[in-house]
C-alpha cells in the first residue's frame, strides 16, 4: 500500500509541475501583457528581472485590471497606468529543482497548510528559498484593493529553478487540491492502519483473556482432581485399615481355635496317659466301651 501511495503521489506531481514557463519583462504595462498572453495562449507567466524572480501574473489578473481602467476587455480608451508588477501574484516561493521530486518533499516545506512557515535552510539546497510575501495593491487614488485576487492570498506559486538558477518549472496555486486529496488520503491511511491496530490489539486481548479463562478453568479443574484424589485416598487408607483390622481379627480368632483344639488334644493325651495303668491291671480300657 506505501509504495503505491509512493507512486501515485510522484505521478501527481509530475502532472501538476508545468515545465513550460514563460518569462516575461517587468516593464510590460497590463495590455502588452495581455496581448502576449492571448497571442501565445498563455494561462501564467512569470515576472523576471535581471535575474530575479518578482512574482507571476495571470491572465485573470491582467483580465481584471483592464477591465477596471477601461471598462471593456477589447478596447483601450487610454493607455493602462498599470504595469505587471502592479497586478502580479507576489507570494511565491522559488526552489532548487533538486530540492522537489515528490509530495513527500513539499511536506518538509509545509505547504500543506496553505502558508509559508519558516524550514530549516540546511534541508534546502542553494539558492535558499526566496519567499516573498502578498503585498496590497493600490489604486491611483491610494486605495488598497486586494478582493481579486482574495482566493490567491493563501496559495503560494513554487518556481523551481535549475542549475543556472533559471526558471524550469511551476506549481500552480490551482494544483495544491490534489496536495489536499493527498493529505486526506494519507490521513485517512494512518486511521484505517491505527484503527487496525486497535483491531488486532483488542483481538489479542480478547485471545489473551480467552487463554486466561482457559487456564484458569484447567488449575480449577486440576484442584478439583487433586482434592478427588485426596478423598479417595483417606477413604482407601480407612478400608485398608478396616481389613487390616479385620485380618488381625481373624488370626486371632484362628490362633484362639488351635490354640483351643491343641490344649484339647493335650488333655485328652493327658487324661489316656493317666488311664494306660488301670488299663493293665483290670485288663479292659473305659474307652472300649
Amino acid at each position: 500500500m506505501s509504495h503505491h501511495l509512493c507512486r501515485t503521489k510522484e505521478a501527481i506531481l509530475a502532472d501538476v509541475i508545468q515545465r513550460s514557463c514563460r518569462l516575461i519583462e517587468a516593464d510590460l504595462d497590463i495590455f502588452e501583457a495581455l496581448s502576449l498572453f492571448r497571442d501565445e495562449d498563455l494561462v501564467e507567466a512569470i515576472i523576471w528581472d535581471h535575474g530575479q524572480c518578482l512574482g507571476v501574473v495571470t491572465e485573470r489578473d491582467l483580465l481584471y485590471a483592464v477591465y477596471r481602467e477601461n471598462g471593456a476587455f477589447d478596447s483601450v480608451q487610454q493607455r493602462p497606468s498599470q504595469g505587471v508588477t502592479n497586478v502580479m501574484q507576489s507570494r511565491i516561493v522559488t526552489l532548487p529543482q533538486q530540492a522537489i521530486a515528490t509530495f513527500e518533499d513539499l511536506r518538509r516545506y509545509r505547504f500543506p497548510a496553505y502558508q509559508l512557515c519558516e524550514t530549516d535552510p540546511d534541508a534546502i539546497a542553494t539558492p535558499p528559498i526566496n519567499a516573498q510575501g502578498q503585498t496590497d495593491k493600490h489604486d491611483d487614488d491610494g486605495k488598497a484593493h486586494h478582493d481579486h485576487d482574495a482566493d490567491h492570498d493563501e496559495h503560494h506559486y513554487v518556481i523551481l529553478l535549475d542549475a543556472a538558477n533559471q526558471p524550469c518549472g511551476l506549481i500552480a496555486p490551482e494544483a495544491w487540491h490534489l496536495l489536499d486529496r493527498w493529505e486526506l488520503a494519507m490521513l485517512q491511511a494512518d486511521r484505517q492502519v491505527a484503527q487496525a491496530k486497535i483491531t488486532h490489539q483488542q483481538q489479542q486481548a480478547a485471545l489473551y483473556q480467552h487463554e486466561l479463562e482457559q487456564h484458569n478453568a484447567l488449575e480449577t479443574l486440576l484442584a478439583d482432581i487433586a482434592r478427588s484424589l485426596q478423598t479417595s485416598s483417606s477413604l482407601t487408607m480407612a478400608i485398608q485399615v478396616g481389613i487390616d483390622g479385620i485380618r488381625d481379627l481373624l488370626g486371632a480368632i484362628a490362633s484362639w481355635c488351635i490354640n483351643s483344639v491343641l490344649r484339647r488334644s493335650r488333655l485328652i493325651l493327658t487324661l489316656r496317659s493317666r488311664l494306660n495303668p488301670y488299663q493293665h491291671h483290670a485288663g479292659i480300657s473305659i474307652f472300649s466301651r
